[in-house]
């Protein structure tokens, strides 16, 4: 008999939408996360594509705060500082 995975077996398919930034100033960034996409990395290698790195890729300084579930679409904050991100959290 085979060990349950620990890790929930459903198939990631990301939207392909870009990002919707509602508001950014020098300590925040503020966006529309779409339902389907993560917030954050997940274990499996076929995973990585979430909110965050694409985040990232665009805002290098973007730093997390809080997470939604994948189903989950709706508004979150990024903080751009490590003092924001400690008074947010």
């Amino acid at each position: 008999m085979s060990e349950p995975s620990l890790i929930p077996d459903f198939a990631y398919d990301p939207p392909d939408t870009p990002l919707q930034i509602l508001y950014e100033d020098a300590a925040i960034i503020v966006l529309d996360k779409p339902a389907g996409l993560l917030s954050v990395p997940g274990k499996l290698a076929d995973r990585q594509d979430c909110l965050i790195t694409r985040l990232q890729a665009a805002r290098w300084n973007a730093l997390l705060v809080h997470r939604l579930d994948c189903d989950t679409s709706g508004v979150i904050i990024f903080a751009r500082t490590r003092v924001a991100q400690g008074f947010l959290g």
